[in-house]
């Protein structure tokens, strides 16, 4: 399993807004960009997901910017990862190519996975 650049830029500018959780203040893109080195373009794509999926709000203005939709302890890494990439998944089955008709391997990719879920779940900001 690799995350995908925008996972990983996701996760970055997430953890970004978390350290300011709290502040009066909303994080422009161009200000996440510059602190975390990420291009900006890529940014407003992977914030428009984010905020679609509930985990950032956004103000207008001069002052506007983004701020996390709840308390980071409530917003866990698999929810940023699935908003930006959709659904994790290690294995893609197909049984049409399946040699055999008892597949040995799905029943450990599929805990594997599970596992896997389950620790980022658990893993907040």
């Amino acid at each position: 399993m690799k995350f995908t650049t925008a996972e990983t830029y996701g996760l970055r500018a997430m953890i970004y807004l978390a350290q300011r959780y709290g502040s009066e203040q909303a994080c422009s893109l161009s200000q996440i960009a510059d602190q975390e080195n990420l291009p900006l373009a890529f940014l407003e794509q992977i914030f428009r997901d984010l905020k679609k999926q509930g985990l950032v709000t956004s103000s207008r203005g001069a002052q506007g910017g983004y701020y996390l939709a709840k308390e980071p302890a409530r917003i866990s890494m698999l929810e940023i990862l699935e908003a930006i990439g959709g659904e994790l998944s290690l294995l893609e089955c197909n049984r049409d190519f399946c040699s055999q008709n008892a597949c040995r391997i799905s029943p450990f990719i599929q805990d594997l996975q599970s596992k896997i879920r389950e620790l980022l779940a658990a893993a907040s900001l």
